[in-house]
């Protein structure tokens, strides 16, 4: 016999929308086990792991049900469970834009468990996998930590990523040792082997940017219960979007709607469906095309920002007089350093490469705005440096050597 086994924890490193199908909090709630804890099934984990190999490994290695004939599983998953039962959930606001402007009825909220937590769960594997297709598993969780793959929803906008962790592998070769083996029992797992984990798969380009705010930031959130370091009485009536400990964040969805508009102003947006994916709801089908560039979620480096509450009314254009009724309070933030991370298929079209880092090169130079007012020089942003592939092209970006960025011909 030659049972293998792998002890894997998970640490969610970005905000998890897996959705339960019901909508008692929000529009979609997140998925919880019967203690109320969230945690990731293992069919997702099946999933996730399954979407880069091709049809034929797919039935071999996970099975396949054809003309009512079924072949069994040979990698057995297990659901992710919380480790620790501290967790945080909240809401998020989410709106379909077209040219900065809500589109009609597209208004909805979804809860996500926000990140920090760590998940733990198991692979096994049975006699008939070889040792080429477990490594071949273990190369999909290599892409699953190095963020090309992740859970739930719109995780090519920064939701689902996570970091693998504490690996272990254990095998078994006689019988009689395998059946005393509980894989709960952490004592079971004493002699086992430490694996680590690859940090870079080789079909796509990870694009990683140290950035400034340079202005002040306007991703609204309505949820507006003050920070404790707030000393005002009166909540706002809106305030900047954050995770539950009160650090500013910027999500993928925003970085992705600010890039896909400035992308498409350069290639047309034809080129923009191809690599930002679409949703066809006008056509009966409804065709879709799933993105092939992601965007991370950006969370602010803590005490690197400065908060502040401001007071507004609405003016008359034609007047200049005040509009009545349109007082109201915005706690919002100043400055401060973050970072995002863009990866898009290492294969794509130079042009479609070279667009991007233009897209990268308006945002450092001010011409692309992230969030709202941007008309009045709102989310402005500049980059201090740039990774690719975890080597510094800073110099070559702020240089405008797009040709020594993309490896093609500069156009």
């Amino acid at each position: 016999m030659n049972r293998r086994y792998y002890s894997i924890s998970l640490k969610l490193i970005s905000s998890l929308s897996l959705s339960s199908g019901n909508n008692d909090n929000s529009d979609s709630d997140v998925l919880i086990d019967s203690r109320g804890n969230p945690y990731i099934p293992a069919t997702s984990i099946a999933g996730v792991l399954a979407q880069r190999l091709d049809l034929v490994t797919k039935k071999r290695l996970y099975g396949s049900i054809d003309d009512g004939k079924s072949e069994k599983s040979h990698v057995i998953f297990y659901d992710a469970v919380l480790r620790d039962e501290a967790f945080v959930l909240s809401v998020r606001d989410s709106v379909a834009l077209e040219n900065k402007v809500s589109k009609e009825s597209a208004k909805f909220d979804f809860e996500i468990v926000e990140p920090g937590v760590v998940f733990d769960t198991f692979i096994e594997f049975d006699d008939n996998v070889s040792e080429q297709d477990e490594q071949l598993v273990f190369e999909q969780l290599c892409a699953l930590h190095s963020g090309v793959i992740r859970f739930g929803k719109k995780t090519t906008r920064g939701y689902g990523q996570v970091k693998v962790e504490n690996i272990k592998r254990i095998a078994f070769s006689d019988v009689d040792k395998w059946l005393d083996f509980d894989m709960y029992d952490s004592k079971c797992w004493d002699d086992a082997q430490d694996v680590n984990i690859c940090e870079q798969t080789a079909d796509v380009d990870i694009i990683k940017l140290d950035l400034e705010l340079k202005s002040a930031l306007s991703i609204r959130s309505y949820t507006t219960e003050l920070p404790e370091s707030t000393f005002e009485k009166t909540a706002p009536d809106y305030k900047f979007l954050s995770l539950r400990n009160g650090i500013p964040v910027i999500p993928g969805t925003s970085w992705a709607g600010a890039f896909r508009e400035r992308f498409g102003s350069f290639t047309g947006k034809d080129a923009a469906k191809d690599l930002f994916g679409y949703v066809d709801g006008m056509n009966a089908y409804k065709l879709s095309q799933k993105s092939k560039i992601t965007f991370s979620e950006s969370v602010f480096d803590k005490n690197s920002y400065t908060q502040k509450l401001i007071t507004r009314n609405s003016i008359d254009r034609f007047s200049a007089a005040t509009n009545d009724g349109a007082l109201y309070t915005e706690l919002t933030i100043y400055g401060g350093t973050t970072s995002l991370e863009i990866t898009m298929p290492s294969d794509s079209p130079t042009q479609q490469k070279a667009a991007v880092y233009a897209c990268i090169s308006d945002l450092d130079n001010g011409f692309m705005a992230i969030g709202g007012l941007a008309a009045v020089g709102r989310g402005l942003f500049e980059v201090k440096k740039i990774e690719i592939n975890g080597v510094d092209r800073t110099d070559d970006f702020k240089n405008y050597n797009y040709a020594a960025l993309t490896g093609g011909e500069q156009g």
